[in-house]
């Protein structure tokens, strides 16, 4: 017996291909991604991803999987840079050795589009890590680079990575007064006058 399913596609959610590099840990090395944009990058030290003479696979993919606004941050693009690392044996590799203050750099590039869409300042972006365990963007200390319109911080981990505009005071101010006045809106029920 066959069984014919047709799926619909979810709505927002784009498959994008994983893009996998080799990295010997004790020499460490950069990965690229152009799907993520021809100036993505992560340089990771040597010694991050441990001191084994065998390789690591390093992956990036592009993922519209995330949550893309929270009531004080906006995604850019409405899509995030999901990377793994994983050692010889195939294990994730969550945490990175010690490598004193410098971690792994990632370069995530933005577009002006993405900018003027969301209405901000762009020396205000900053790159943003997912917490899982926290359920929200955590914003890393992040380098603009305007004229190349680029994004540079250092991360310790892994995990999902995105552009992030952070909503201002006022725009936060204005949600949640909307909030307020909804929430405090009297019902009014109507009642017969009788004469």
């Amino acid at each position: 017996q066959t069984i014919n399913f047709t799926l619909d596609p979810i709505e927002g959610f784009t498959r994008h291909d994983v893009a996998a590099v080799l990295i010997k840990p004790t020499q460490g090395g950069v990965v690229k991604n152009t799907d993520v944009g021809e100036k993505f990058e992560i340089k990771i030290p040597a010694g991050a991803l441990g001191n084994a003479s065998d390789s690591n696979s390093v992956s990036t993919k592009v993922t519209t999987a995330i949550v893309p606004k929270t009531e004080t941050v906006q995604v850019l693009g409405g899509k995030g840079i999901e990377i793994t690392a994983k050692n010889s044996s195939g294990t994730v590799v969550t945490n990175f050795s010690s490598t004193g203050d410098s971690g792994v750099t990632i370069t995530i590039p933005y577009t002006d589009a993405d900018v003027a869409a969301l209405s901000i300042e762009e020396s205000k972006l900053k790159v943003g890590v997912w917490s899982t365990a926290k359920a929200q963007w955590e914003l890393l200390s992040t380098t603009v680079d305007t004229a190349q319109n680029i994004l540079k911080a250092t991360t310790q981990h892994f995990s999902v990575f995105a552009s992030i505009a952070p909503k201002t005071t006022a725009s936060v101010s204005r949600s949640a007064q909307q909030q307020s006045l909804t929430a405090a809106t009297p019902t009014i029920l109507s009642t017969p006058v009788v004469q």
